[in-house]
């Protein structure tokens, strides 16, 4: 199993939004990974918005699933599911299906890390 990392990111309504600080708590078990979030980010308003995140990820060989939800202060959560497949090292595809607010949010990416 991989070590654990962080299983979700923060998007914002508006992209001049940056994050301050974050604190992260993942926790390996036999099955799996938690991960538990907190931090915050700042608005373009120069206003600072909290923000968290909670995740739960299971690896099959090649294969990691996760379900997560994550949200800030004042507004709704986003709930989502996705896959990540390493089909060589370096590698990857990731798909991901969620709702926010009764909308159904897509996501299909490859990610090469080096």
């Amino acid at each position: 199993m991989r070590p654990a990392a962080p299983a979700w990111s923060m998007p914002t309504e508006k992209p001049a939004a940056r994050w301050r600080s974050r604190a992260s708590a993942p926790a390996t078990l036999s099955w799996g990974a938690v991960h538990a979030n907190l931090g915050a980010f700042r608005t373009p308003e120069r206003h600072w918005r909290p923000a968290w995140g909670v995740a739960v990820e299971s690896t099959w060989g090649a294969v990691t699933a996760h379900i997560e939800a994550f949200g800030e202060r004042n507004g709704p959560p986003t709930y989502q599911t996705g896959a990540l497949w390493e089909w060589t090292p370096g590698w990857q595809l990731d798909g991901i299906v969620g709702r926010r607010q009764g909308r159904t949010l897509l996501s299909l990416g490859i990610k090469h890390s080096f």
